[in-house]
């Protein structure tokens, strides 16, 4: 079994990967994922909670990187 921090942190690489609006869809697909397996586990609810809620808000923040200027451009 994987911790749970380790698990954030793998789902941190995966938002920082994104550059397009569909990778940012798949990206809080596996945000949800994160969520459901801590809980199907048995890690501690209110820590992978906070987790989840920070992952959704660096989707939210990589999205604004990504449309910055209300296009959505690729950054590579």
């Amino acid at each position: 079994m994987y911790s749970l921090f380790e698990i954030y942190n793998k789902s941190i690489k995966v938002i920082d990967s994104c550059f397009t609006e569909s990778q940012l869809g798949a990206a809080t697909i596996y945000c949800r994922l994160f969520l459901k397996y801590s809980k199907d586990v048995g890690h501690d609810n209110l820590i992978a909670t906070i987790y989840y809620e920070d992952l959704i808000n660096r989707v939210h923040e990589r999205y604004d990187e990504i449309n910055w200027d209300g296009n959505q451009r690729l950054l590579y």
